[in-house]
């Protein structure tokens, strides 16, 4: 159930938040581009093959090339003896037909000739030489396609093999050279606008001074952005003054299509971005989540872009990103599958932390004997960064006073990066 905060603000499940994000989202414009630069770009139109794989019958290994009838078969007292006619490599058009009692040499992948319906491999064989005429005789019984990949037996010609929204990765690219899409229409990454606010952040390249940090928070979303399939742009650090904030907010939101900003979005007396959120959105999605860390995230509609506020808190900032921002930018570039991934694991330790809200915990996740466990690592507080770089999901502990214990069955969503 929603609650209102003490500060004016709407507690949103993570489901509905996400909810309202998606309903906003308009895919990206299209681009033709080469293949060769297509890798991790996601494919904007269906891939349809272009001809029959095979597109002629072709021999699954090296061998004889023959032709049976029915099943035929072999003894210890008489081998099956067929006379060799020719040889058949990889890549030739065979112009002979064969005739009953007949063999060719074939290696694999070969165009197998008229007339053959049958390949027995060279192990199953004996070649011998009689009267100048080179001769097989095969150990084994033989039938009628034996070894031979028909026309179409894996793809018809005009078979869907891409669906649109799939990420280009070596697969893909196998499919798409092997039916000749030398170009492709793939969606234009969205640009990604990042600021960082707070007098307390300093440059990464300055030295530390009392009472400040170094602007961290830019620099990791600039890295997620990226892993994501979009462009990120740093625009620094915004100071804790309104109209300054405001003006570079609205310059961003011109030449973006989303706009991070981390911090300055709870409800402290020196935090002004919730106060711009809520004066200048033209929708304001929400602006507070009801979850663990990162209960203030917020997000709005400026001028028909997104507009994120992310925790200033490093391990919530994370946890943000990867439940509405991530998703987002999947879906302006077409993934039909823009939520996180969810499954479920087996918890290797007892969690005993309850919380009246959701806990999205960073954790290790790996196979144990076939079995699917997962634990929470290092110290989780959402102002600690440390295990961000060894987590590989997000533990969803589920609200209430007894946490989760060990052997319980709980949800995951593992890390996943879309470009890397």
């Amino acid at each position: 159930m929603n609650r209102t905060h003490r500060f004016q603000r709407k507690a949103l499940r993570v489901e509905e938040a996400q909810k309202r994000i998606l309903s906003r989202i308009t895919t990206m414009n299209t681009e033709e581009i080469a293949l060769v630069d297509s890798i991790g770009r996601r494919l904007a139109d269906p891939i349809y093959a272009t001809n029959d794989v095979p597109a002629f019958p072709r021999a699954g290994m090296d061998g004889y090339a023959i032709r049976c009838e029915g099943i035929e078969k072999a003894t210890t007292a008489e081998l099956l003896t067929y006379r060799i006619v020719g040889d058949i490599a990889a890549g030739s058009a065979p112009a002979m037909k064969l005739n009953k009692g007949e063999a060719v040499r074939i290696m694999t992948g070969a165009s197998v000739p008229e007339g053959a319906n049958a390949v027995i491999m060279f192990e199953q064989t004996q070649e011998y030489e009689q009267n100048e005429q080179a001769f097989v005789q095969v150990k084994h019984n033989v039938g009628q396609g034996q070894n031979i990949a028909q026309v179409g037996e894996e793809i018809q010609e005009g078979q869907a093999i891409i669906e649109p929204g799939r990420i280009i990765q070596p697969g893909q690219m196998a499919l798409l050279s092997t039916f000749g899409y030398h170009r492709v229409k793939v969606f234009v990454p969205p640009k990604v606008g990042i600021f960082a606010t707070g007098t307390e952040l300093l440059p990464i390249e300055q030295p530390l001074l009392p009472g400040k940090i170094r602007n961290s928070n830019s620099y990791m979303v600039q890295a997620l952005v990226e892993a994501s399939g979009a462009i990120p742009c740093l625009y620094g650090i915004i100071p804790d003054d309104k109209e300054r904030a405001k003006a570079l907010l609205i310059e961003a939101l011109q030449e973006m299509d989303i706009v991070i900003t981390t911090g300055g979005v709870s409800v402290g007396d020196y935090d002004i971005m919730a106060e711009i959120f809520r004066e200048q959105s033209e929708d304001m999605l929400f602006n507070r989540v009801s979850m663990r860390p990162g209960s203030p995230t917020s997000a709005a509609v400026i001028h028909n872009k997104l507009l994120f506020g992310l925790s200033g808190n490093p391990g919530a900032c994370f946890v943000g990103f990867e439940l509405f921002v991530k998703p987002a930018i999947r879906a302006m570039l077409g993934a039909k599958e823009a939520l996180p991934t969810v499954m479920e694991a087996f918890l290797d330790t007892d969690y005993d932390k309850g919380s009246p809200h959701v806990r999205y915990e960073r954790g290790k996740l790996w196979i144990e004997k076939g079995i699917v466990k997962v634990k929470s690592i290092g110290v989780t507080k959402s102002s600690h960064m440390l295990s961000i770089q060894d987590a590989n999901c997000l533990l969803k502990i589920p609200s209430g006073k007894a946490g989760a214990a060990k052997g319980d069955l709980i949800q995951v969503i593992p890390l996943q990066y879309d470009v890397t």
